[in-house]
C-alpha cells in the first residue's frame, strides 16, 4: 500500500534500520531489509526519493549484494530492490549508471553458476530501461555484448532439457534482442546476426516437432524469434 509505505519512511529510524540490516551477518536480516526496501519503493516516487536521499550509494550497495551475497535469496531480493529504485526514477537511474548497473544483466546471464530468477529479472529491467530512456541506457547495455549471451539462451535445448527449460527466460532474452533490433538492426547484425539466425532457426525446428501443449506454450517465443530475424538486415 503506497500510503503505508510513505508512512513507514517517516518513522524515526525506520530507513536507517533497514539500511543497517543490509550489512547484517544474519542472512534473514539482509534478506528482509532488501525485500522491504524493494516493496516500499516499487512505483512510489516519494519513497524512492527518501531511500536515495538516506544513502546516496544504496543502488551500488544493492548491486553488490545482487552479484556477491552468499545466499541466493538475498541476491534475488536485492535485485528486486534495485529494480524498484531505478524504474521510473531519474535519480535512481543516475545512481544505477554511476554504479555500473548496465553491466549487471550481462554479468548475471554469463555467470558460471547462474540463477534463472536473477537472469529473468535483470533482462526485464534492461528492456524496461531501454524502453523508458533509450538515450541513457541503449548504448551502455548493448556495449556489454549481452546480445551474444542472449543468442545462447534462445537456441534449441538438448532433448533432455525440453521439459525443464524456462520459457520466460527465453522470452525475456528475445524481448531485449528485439529492443536492440528496433534501435539499430545493423549493429545487432554486426555483433551476432549469424548466431541469432542459427539459434532461432534451430529452436523453431525443435518446437515444430513438438505436439499439443508443449508446442502451444512456445508459440509466443517462436513468433518473437521470427520477428527478430525479419528485423535483421542481410548478412
Amino acid at each position: 500500500d503506497i500510503d503505508n509505505a510513505c508512512d513507514f519512511v517517516r518513522f524515526d529510524g525506520a530507513l536507517a534500520t533497514l539500511l543497517r540490516l543490509l550489512e547484517d551477518d544474519n542472512t534473514t536480516m539482509r534478506l528482509g531489509a532488501a525485500w522491504l526496501l524493494g516493496t516500499l519503493a516499487q512505483n512510489n516516487p516519494k519513497v524512492q526519493k527518501a531511500i536515495l536521499g538516506a544513502r546516496a550509494e544504496i543502488v551500488a550497495q544493492l548491486i553488490t549484494l545482487t552479484l556477491n551475497d552468499p545466499e541466493v535469496e538475498v541476491q534475488r531480493k536485492a535485485m528486486l530492490a534495485v529494480s524498484a529504485l531505478v524504474r521510473n526514477c531519474e535519480a535512481g537511474q543516475a545512481a544505477f549508471l554511476a554504479a555500473g548497473g548496465p553491466t549487471l544483466p550481462a554479468e548475471l546471464l554469463g555467470a558460471g553458476a547462474p540463477d534463472v530468477a536473477l537472469q529473468k529479472r535483470s533482462l526485464h529491467l534492461a528492456s524496461h530501461l531501454i524502453g523508458e530512456s533509450p538515450a541513457q541506457f541503449l548504448s551502455p547495455i548493448r556495449g556489454t555484448k549481452i546480445a551474444s549471451l542472449c543468442s545462447r539462451v534462445i537456441g534449441a535445448s538438448s532433448s533432455g532439457d525440453i521439459e525443464s527449460e524456462d520459457l520466460d527466460l527465453r522470452e525475456q532474452a528475445l524481448r531485449l534482442l528485439l529492443s536492440f533490433a528496433s534501435a539499430s538492426a545493423e549493429e545487432l547484425q554486426a555483433e551476432c546476426g549469424d548466431s541469432l539466425r542459427a539459434a532461432v532457426t534451430a529452436r523453431a525446428a525443435q518446437v515444430a516437432a513438438l505436439e499439443g501443449d508443449e508446442k502451444e506454450w512456445r508459440a509466443t517465443e517462436v513468433a518473437m524469434g521470427k520477428e527478430l530475424i525479419a528485423a535483421l538486415p542481410s548478412s
